[in-house]
């Protein structure tokens, strides 16, 4: 009885101690040197199998690989995935899905249903997988190229990468035409003509910028952008890109282990 009062007891400060206020002081921007070769890696969401694979065939140290976030979710190994990317020092932006769990631990003993079934997996995190996550940035701006990693995207026409919010930085997808603002999907879909893609009117006044997010639209090499969700989770790939060199490489997915919704 008393074994079980004190394990309670450890997991309830581990769970509130993860949730202080680092979150909200941790670094949004952050700038690093660049590398030589320099690999950013799309949508892992915990496809732990393939990254190691893909890392074992780029054959390049870990200090050479950034990831475009969403490492968790979906896929069946998010809690490891955290864990491997912590343990190796992988460099990552936050990506929605990361944010996400981090909410819903918080809040799990309230959850219910299949809620509380996607994100039982959050049980699994220690402290310091916890403040790894905590600790990722909302961009990665690359010294010695002109080029930024973002999970989703940002708003084209906005003041400067800094300027653009915790939702566009990790959720994006849509702008208005004239690129001065997100539009909603749900938006989106009561005013089609006002909406586009993000990328089509971004005139690179940012640099390159690098993303994941959309695996809806797949790899997407542009001038501007380049997108590397490539649906790993749904049976698809997990795709690098080389920042100096534009070399695209990537493994398959080992199986299917998400099913495609609509909202992908």
């Amino acid at each position: 009885m008393k074994l079980a009062v004190a394990l309670f007891m450890m997991t309830t400060f581990v769970h509130a101690r993860a949730f202080s206020s680092r979150a909200m002081v941790a670094q949004r921007h952050v700038r690093i040197p660049a590398p030589n070769p320099l690999y950013v890696i799309g949508d892992v969401h915990g496809c732990l199998s393939e990254l190691k694979q893909l890392l074992k065939n780029l054959d390049v140290s870990t200090d050479n690989i950034v990831l475009v976030g969403d490492l968790v979710n979906k896929g069946p190994s998010s809690a490891e995935v955290v864990q491997f990317c912590r343990l190796n020092k992988i460099k990552s932006v936050a990506g929605n899905h990361d944010m996400s769990a981090l909410k819903h631990l918080k809040m799990f003993d309230t959850l219910a249903g299949s809620k509380k079934e996607k994100y039982k997996w959050t049980q699994q995190l220690s402290l310091e997988d916890v403040d790894y996550l905590e600790s990722l940035p909302l961009s990665i701006t690359l010294d010695g190229l002109s080029c930024s990693i973002v999970h989703a995207g940002v708003v084209p026409n906005s003041a400067s990468i800094e300027s653009n919010s915790e939702f566009d930085m990790t959720t994006i997808r849509l702008v208005t035409r004239d690129g001065l603002s997100a539009v909603s999907k749900q938006s989106a879909e009561k005013e089609k003509e006002k909406a586009v893609n993000w990328t089509e009117v971004y005139d690179g006044r940012f640099g390159k910028i690098i993303y994941g997010h959309d695996a809806k639209r797949g790899l997407q090499n542009k001038e501007k952008t380049v997108g590397l969700d490539t649906g790993c989770c749904y049976g698809g790939r997990l795709t690098a890109f080389e920042v100096w060199s534009g070399e695209i490489c990537g493994v398959y997915a080992e199986k299917v282990w998400c099913e495609k919704s609509k909202k992908s």
